[in-house]
């Protein structure tokens, strides 16, 4: 490890069976460990008054002061919000039959981030609306699961597509 730099000088003599610790307060407090058989739980052991700053690692050295060292943060860099998965929008085009001829509709439908194999279900009625089930595979993780989604529409309905545009006519 690092050797830190101290920040307080607070003398705390350890006792065997605890971890000793700078808490959120930037105070010394001990726990005890579970191998020890000791009872109890955090406890607030010296005052130190140590404000922490971010990028810097707190810990109580041999001679019971408080250090800070900076935090190696080597590895792969936190994706920004920007680049996280983001749901795949499709869109559910259909006819509906009226009285005075046929209405073009489409619904905006938002799937997993990555998906394949897609299946337009025929029209059913599920809890009292009437719709489409989607059945697709859904990639979690390194893998693809089964998922499937209900799509309620207007009735009645035919000639259901899922498209990723929707067609002037159907807008």
């Amino acid at each position: 490890m690092a050797s830190g730099k101290k920040v307080s000088k607070v003398g705390v003599t350890r006792e065997s069976g605890y971890l000793y610790f700078v808490d959120k307060a930037g105070d010394v407090s001990r726990a005890p460990m579970k191998k020890s058989g000791k009872k109890g739980g955090v406890q607030k052991v010296e005052k130190a008054g140590v404000r922490k700053r971010s990028g810097f690692m707190y810990y109580v050295d041999r001679d019971g002061d408080v250090c800070e060292v900076a935090m190696s943060r080597s590895g792969a860099k936190k994706k920004a919000k920007s680049q996280l998965a983001k749901p795949t929008v499709k869109y559910l085009v259909y006819e509906q039959a009226r009285k005075a001829g046929v209405a073009y509709r489409s619904k905006k439908v938002l799937m997993a981030a990555n998906c394949r194999d897609c299946k337009i279900g025929s029209p059913t009625t599920k809890s009292g609306e009437y719709g489409v089930e989607l059945k697709y595979d859904a990639k979690v993780g390194s893998k693809y699961q089964p998922t499937s989604k209900f799509v309620g529409v207007a009735k009645p309905a035919r000639n259901f597509r899922l498209v990723n545009d929707v067609p002037k006519k159907y807008a």
